[in-house]
Parts: structure tokens; sequence; C-alpha cells
């Protein structure tokens, strides 16, 4: 159950050369954040060709009001075909860091840092407001099951279609088709056992680490160090996802037969997958306040998610293969720095990127302790019903 697009080609023609790939981003005064996240980002090559060829100029919806007036869609294609034109190693997007401080307070120079993840969530969900070839939203309500049929396959099965359905009704673009999944919520009140299911689309998967078991106190220092023993991006998925949660106080949920705020169980599991699909390692430690390094290793290859979707809507194995990573260096306090690993599309290389310099890599560097994002691509043939 995919989110087809009619500017979304099977096998889109790229325009973007592979030597373009390799040309570096300089730094603007603390913004290895934007350049680190548009590195990946214009390692999303079906995005990149959109916006190169010119296709979303006839996407191009200046008058939703959830978007930017088709500025940052116009920016973001002026920067790319910029890139792809520049003949030397480095290229300076002060253009495209203006109007991004423009359009977004927390973009706005001057500030502190950005975080690359937010930065990138920004920009995917604008870019798609900005080409959403729905002219004008409908109101639609939420679809609702009964009670008595919770616990029905195949109407659990409609009810995701018609949550589906009503979210391409009012936000149908380039985005929504390439990088657009679903989760299906299960709530239930501990009180009087109401049950409520309903669906919700997500761009990143966001994946929480477990910050607060690396820190241990070492007799012999007489001080918290780090444990450095690597957990498993599976392992991280199956804390996350898929089983049943108590919710926190200040997120509960209002019971409809109680008729008040619960703190209900409930349990997030993935129904939908999408071609480009995001991982959002959560490793801020409060504690310790920023983010910080902690080794999740994740397959470069073939990491199969097929046992973790749950809608079962797809007749071979899910595969999904690496392309790019944001990558955070800790530093003191919530100071660090940002850099990028995106695989090159036409030698099918793997380079780092830090912010102007950019160097070719071994796999093996790939996968660090460092890892913030994670970029995947699923493979070509697999076939979803």
């Amino acid at each position: 159950m995919n989110f087809p697009n009619s500017t979304l080609p099977v096998t889109p023609t790229l325009r973007m050369h592979s030597n373009s790939e390799l040309v570096g981003l300089r730094n603007l005064g603390n913004t290895a954040w934007m350049n680190t996240g548009l590195q990946c980002v214009r390692a999303i090559h079906e995005l990149s060709s959109y916006f190169l060829d010119g296709r979303w100029k006839s996407d191009l919806n200046p008058d939703n009001v959830l978007g930017y007036g088709g500025e940052v869609a116009e920016a973001y294609s002026d920067l790319l075909t910029k890139i792809s034109a520049t003949t030397g190693p480095v290229f300076a997007p002060r253009e495209f860091r203006a109007m991004i401080g423009k359009v977004s307070t927390a973009f706005q120079p001057g500030i502190a840092p950005a975080d690359a993840q937010e930065f990138i969530g920004f920009l995917l969900d604008a870019l798609g407001q900005d080409v959403n070839l729905v002219k004008k939203r409908p109101y639609v309500e939420d679809p609702e099951i009964s009670d008595n049929k919770i616990n029905d396959a195949s109407a659990i099965q409609k009810l995701a279609q018609e949550f589906a359905e009503k979210h391409k009704a009012r936000d149908n673009s380039i985005i929504t088709g390439l990088c657009e999944g679903l989760i299906k919520d299960t709530i239930k009140c501990p009180t009087c056992t109401k049950v409520c299911i309903n669906f919700n689309n997500y761009i990143f998967l966001g994946i929480e680490c477990p910050v607060e078991n690396t820190w241990r106190l070492d007799p012999n220092l007489e001080a918290q160090v780090r444990d450095e023993e690597p957990t498993t991006l599976q392992g991280c998925f199956l804390e996350t996802y898929n089983k049943e949660k108590l919710l926190l106080e200040h997120d509960a949920w209002h019971c409809p037969r109680c008729d008040r705020h619960q703190r209900a169980l409930i349990t997030q599991e993935l129904w939908t997958t999408p071609r480009i699909l995001l991982f959002h390692l959560k490793k801020f430690d409060k504690s310790h306040g920023g983010l910080v390094n902690l080794h999740v290793t994740y397959p470069v290859e073939a990491l199969d998610i097929s046992d973790w979707v749950v809608s079962k809507n797809f007749n071979s194995k899910l595969l999904y293969d690496l392309f790019a990573v944001v990558n955070f260096l800790p530093g003191e306090g919530k100071v660090g720095h940002y850099l990028a690993f995106t695989k090159n599309r036409g030698n099918r290389k793997w380079y780092k990127y830090n912010d102007a310099r950019v160097t070719e890599c071994r796999v093996s560097e790939v996968v660090t302790a460092g890892a913030y994002v994670l970029f995947y691509r699923r493979r070509d043939d697999v076939n979803l019903d």
C-alpha cells in the first residue's frame, strides 16, 4: 500500500552527474548541520532528478497555506542546479542558507547550531508542501473501526486503506510518494479496556536507543564512563515498536468511553514502509545534556525488515540498502560536529563529507558510533500488493 504519484517515475532519468555528488559545501559559520543534511538529501537521486529536470515546476503549489509560497522548492532546485554546474570541488550555499533562515526561525543565523535531523525533516516537509498536488484540502473525518471489529484483520486492512486515502486527499507529492510510510497505533484504556486503532504517516522512523544504559560507575576511576558495547538496529527497533507500552503522564490519551484522560497502553506497529526509509537514532542523553556516541550496528546492504512489518502487504522480502548517513561527533556539552557519508551513484564508492572536504572512505568507516540518521533505499525487486 504505497502512495503512488504521477510525478514519480518508476525509473527516473537522472541528470545529476556522479562528479557533482563529490562537491563539498563550504561552512558559512556553524552550518555543518545544514551541509550534512543537504549532502544526504541530495543522495536521494529520485528527488534530485525531479528538481534538476524541471518536473517540480508543473507541481508547484504557491497557494498552499502549509507551504512556503514555492520559495523552498525554488531555492532547492536552484541549489542543485548550481552544484551540478560547478567546476570546482566546493560550493558555498549562501543563497539557500539565507532563504532557510528567512522562512524558519529555528534556522536563523546567529543562534545555536541547529539539529541536522530537524533540518532534514523541515526540508522534506517544506518541499512536499511546496509541490503538493492537492490545491484545495478537503476536510475528511478520521475513519473509525467498531468495537466488534478490532480483531478482524480484513476490517483493519480496510481501515488502513481509508487512512491512506484520506491522507492522499490532502497531501500528495513526490515526498509522500518516496518517503512516507504508515504506522498502526493500538491504544487500550487500562480502566474500561476500550480499544482504538488508528494510523499515522511517518517520514522518520524514530528509534529509541538505550542511552541510559551506556553509562556506568567505574570504581577504579571514581567516575562515570561510557560502555562501548554495541547494540543493533534491530534490537533498538524491537524495543521501540511492535510491543505494548504505557503512555507517559504528559501523553495521556482521552478515552471516549470513560470521557477522561488515561495513561493508556499503546502498541505502535510498522504497517507500510516507503521506497526511501529514514531511521532517526535517538541518542539524546538528558543527564549529560546532548547527543552522545552510542554504537548501534546496522547493515550496509540487505537490511531485511520483512518481519518488522505487520501488514504483510508484500510478496517478497523487504530488503533495503544503505546509501547515506548523518554522523554526529559530540564535543563539550551540547556542542559537536556533523559529517555525512553517502554512496556515489556512479562508481558505487562511499565518500565522507566534512563540509568543504570530501574524501573517499572504506565501507567499514560508514558504520560508526556517531550515526544519527540512516538513509535506506528499498530494492526494486519488491512487489507490493
